[in-house]
């Protein structure tokens, strides 16, 4: 009977197995095909095949095969097509008893390693090394528990004649039988416990690579990750292939000339191979073997998706029944990437159960929250997992959309209130919707690989399509241009006449939640504020041009105002565009610009007439375009968003770039202002909400004096002050995006700039005063850049340009007051 805290073992284990049992049927024959090759013997003298004695069973397989397509032609010839599949069952029975006992006990020694830290009071770390560690900790005890089988799949597969039709049970009796008794059922066990070290070889073998690499190439994209960890694992395998050849020739049958004399370890198996054989036939079926590997977890990769999608449906369809009449289940997914010798454990899902509804009544019914922990156990080709299906998201929004309330976290203070109360006035069920979505997918896709796409300086290529399939791209910039989607999804499958203001922050918010900004910069950041001009200001031809390559991801915008000698003093610009006929010829530089350096085209502030905000125009320059020069800005933080240093030498941008009328983009540029300081204010207050969940979840485990961190009243009174500042904050964000849909939809110009600025302001003031406190609460660990402080840590570099950037604070507070004097003087005038 399991606990509330407890998977069942067949739970933990569903998903997986269903994906690697079909893997393994589809390469079963190569399988079988392999073990043949490695158990057959080449002799070169002195090993001679005895006479075949009628009254006994057939010997051993001893056929020469010269390969692999020689062996299956033989095979075939011999027994059938049937030879080939010759112990699937008992292959399948393996498949499922690994996984299961993989999961358990990995799970197992999991537990025991935290208890093992929380008594002795050890700082934990989240290096790979102890991923790889509590790997082979599980694997050890999944062999041992799964060896039986193993060896009774070996001799299954490597035997003919009337051998072929004795079952599991068959083979089981002659194994107990013969002189090693029941010892023989775990045959090869020290070669496999050997084997343990496998990933680890891999995985050292791959950052051994991929430093060479490093030096050459860098950042390294998905191609590299994958070919550096193709030819670690080719390595690793070449490496530990005579243990694998000999691991299967002691669970065999003993070729036919030791005349039934059976191997006492690995190591005779050996000499009799380089004796007998010569020292390269240790590599027998090496080919083969690779082979199989690189197919096993390819198809799991691509068959995990789909039975995954099938069980979500089916559980879903269980789900929704039971919420119905008063139970409820929540549904985790825990992916597993664990690859050892030739068994894999795949991807395991686990349920755990959720408190009922009182009295049966499904009137607060809970959401379906999925969260992915990757492992990465093997090598570096399962860094970037696959892609989910769109059809998972929109399986849950048709199925529960209108049935549940939102996926938040249980830390105090770790999420708004809209999503920790039942009650809000500005959020509906399609808000709700979106908000389960994007964190499904920024816990699943984002924030297990911010670390290090931050230190690589930036995310990969097939993330950034995955991220526009989605539907992020489009959204990232405000408003929705609705009538240039051209049938593009939008995240949580909203339709695009619902997307409003809520929904927009509902993005930027989740999105934030990896707590990497250089991330989330990456992902979006120069569409969201080098796209709005032209939405709001192109006109049809512009549109037309830009926008929907802009909404679909294929091209990257940026905006460039802040140059070398202008920040916040927009009218200070000193790059010019000189009109020459049908075009401009621009000169001068921009600074700090946000994905300059992966950009198509610059939106950009530019002289076109004399001084001071009369002369200013926006055009759109291309970034492709000859005599445009971009550096990389290595800052303090946001390594991942592409800061850039642009400069422009003799620019040629077509006059059909012009954004509005020449000398009138100073508007322009200034209305932009509004949602950016929107964006960052959300930003902040989410930066600091993860700030705020990382010290708790530190405080509750941590230890001093004989006590709890968290039962310290100055700590509680933190994180109390965290609170305060948190929610206060985010619901005057809300109202005044509340009243800016409204103005919106009324066509009225309210002059909410000043408002928003000291939105900005007080934003970025709550980030740092939580961000310290934060880190005060961890010490050491608030310095350190990875373990339980990582994120702290990298927030407390990332913190200066959410303050700086968007207008300092002192220019946004000097803006704040001058703005409300004048709303204030243009309402005592209308009263007049």
């Amino acid at each position: 009977m399991t606990s509330n805290n407890q998977s069942s073992p067949w739970e933990a284990v569903a998903s997986g197995t269903t994906a690697a049992i079909l893997a393994n049927i589809i390469i079963y024959p190569l399988d079988t095909v392999k073990t043949r090759l490695q158990v057959q013997v080449h002799s070169r003298s002195k090993c001679t095949e005895p006479k075949e004695d009628k009254s006994r069973s057939p010997p051993p397989i001893h056929t020469s095969y010269d390969n692999v397509l020689d062996a299956v032609s033989h095979v075939v010839q011999e027994e059938g097509i049937s030879g080939l599949y010759r112990g699937l069952s008992s292959s399948i029975l393996s498949t499922a008893s690994m996984n299961f006992a993989y999961f358990y006990w990995s799970t197992k020694a999991r537990t025991v390693y935290q208890h093992f830290l929380e008594t002795y009071k050890i700082p934990d770390s989240n290096g790979i090394v102890k991923e790889l560690l509590l790997g082979a900790v599980g694997g050890a005890m999944a062999q041992i528990c799964t060896n039986p089988i193993a060896v009774i799949v070996t001799r299954q597969q490597t035997c003919r004649g009337a051998d072929e039709a004795k079952s599991i049970l068959g083979v089981l009796k002659d194994i107990v039988r013969s002189e090693d008794g029941w010892t023989g059922l775990w045959r090869g066990l020290k070669v496999n416990l050997i084997l343990v070290v496998n990933p680890m070889i891999t995985y050292s073998l791959y950052q051994w690579l991929r430093g060479i690499l490093l030096r050459f190439r860098k950042p390294l994209g998905f191609a590299d990750v994958f070919l550096l960890g193709a030819l670690s694992k080719v390595a690793a395998t070449v490496v530990t292939h005579p243990l694998i050849v000999s691991k299967t020739m002691l669970q065999s049958k003993p070729p036919a000339c030791r005349d039934g004399r059976a191997f006492r370890g690995f190591t005779e198996v050996l000499l009799f191979i380089i004796q007998y054989e010569g020292l390269r036939r240790l590599y027998k079926g090496l080919a083969p073997q690779i082979v199989k590997g690189f197919l096993v977890q390819g198809l799991m990769m691509m068959l995990k998706e789909r039975t995954e999608l099938f069980l979500r449906h089916v559980m879903l369809s269980y789900n929704k029944r039971l919420l119905v009449s008063g139970r409820g289940l929540g549904f985790h997914r825990t992916i597993c990437c664990k690859e050892m010798c030739s068994i894999n454990a795949g991807y395991a899902g686990v349920e755990t159960e959720t408190p009922g509804v009182p009295d049966g009544r499904a009137d607060r019914l809970r959401a379906l929250a999925y969260r992915s922990e990757v492992q990465l156990q093997d090598t570096g080709m399962d860094l970037y997992p696959q892609r989910t299906p769109t059809a998972v998201y929109s399986t849950i929004s048709k199925l529960l959309a209108n049935n549940m309330s939102s996926t938040a976290s249980n830390t105090p203070f770790a999420d708004p209130l809209w999503l920790n109360r039942p009650y809000s006035p500005y959020y509906t069920a399609s808000h709700r919707r979106l908000q389960r979505e994007v964190r499904e997918y920024v816990d699943t896709h984002i924030a297990p690989f911010c670390e290090e796409w931050e230190q690589h300086g930036s995310v990969p290529v097939e993330v950034q399509t995955r991220h526009a399939e989605l539907g992020y791209t489009a959204v990232a910039a405000f408003p929705l241009a609705k009538d240039y989607l051209h049938g593009q999804r939008l995240p949580g499958d909203i339709d695009p006449r619902e997307w409003d203001g809520f929904h927009d922050l509902i993005v930027i918010d989740e999105l934030a939640r990896c707590g990497y900004l250089g991330i989330v910069w990456a992902l979006g950041c120069g569409n969201s504020i080098g796209g709005p001009p032209v939405i709001n200001f192109g006109n049809e031809a512009q549109k037309r041009r830009f926008l929907p390559d802009i909404l679909t991801g294929k091209a990257r915008f940026c905006l460039g105002v802040t140059e070398p000698d202008a920040g916040s003093d927009v009218a200070g610009i000193t790059t010019t565009a000189e009109r020459k006929g049908d075009v401009y010829i621009v000169n001068g530089a921009k600074k700090w610009i946000t994905n300059g350096i992966f950009a198509d085209y610059c939106t950009a502030a530019v002289r076109t007439g004399g001084e001071g905000i009369q002369g200013i125009s926006a055009l759109v320059i291309p970034m492709k375009a000859p005599g445009v020069t971009c550096r990389k800005i290595r800052n303090s933080g946001v390594e991942a968003s592409g800061s850039t240093y642009i400069e422009f030498d003799q620019v040629k941008v077509p006059v059909a770039n012009l954004l509005g009328q020449e000398n009138h983009g100073f508007p322009i540029i200034m209305n932009n202002f509004n949602h950016e300081r929107l964006w960052l204010a959300c930003t902040s207050l989410r930066m600091a909400r993860v700030c705020a969940e990382d010290a708790y979840n530190h405080a509750i485990r941590r230890e001093t004096f004989g006590k709890k961190l968290i039962e310290n009243q100055v700590i509680r009174a933190k994180f109390s002050a965290m609170g305060r500042s948190l929610d206060s904050a985010y619901a005057w964000m809300e109202q005044l995006v509340y009243m800016s849909e409204m103005a919106r939809k009324d066509g009225r110009d309210i002059a909410m700039g000043g408002l928003f600025a000291n939105l900005k302001v007080l934003a970025g003031r709550t980030l740092e005063m939580v961000n310290r406190e934060a880190q005060q609460v961890l010490g050491g660990l608030g310095y350190s850049k990875n373990g339980r402080g990582a994120r702290i840590e990298q927030i407390s570099r990332d913190v200066r340009v959410m303050v700086v950037g968007g207008g300092s604070e002192e220019i946004l507070s000097d803006l704040a007051v001058n703005q409300e004097i004048k709303a204030m003087a243009r309402k005592a005038q209308s009263k007049l």
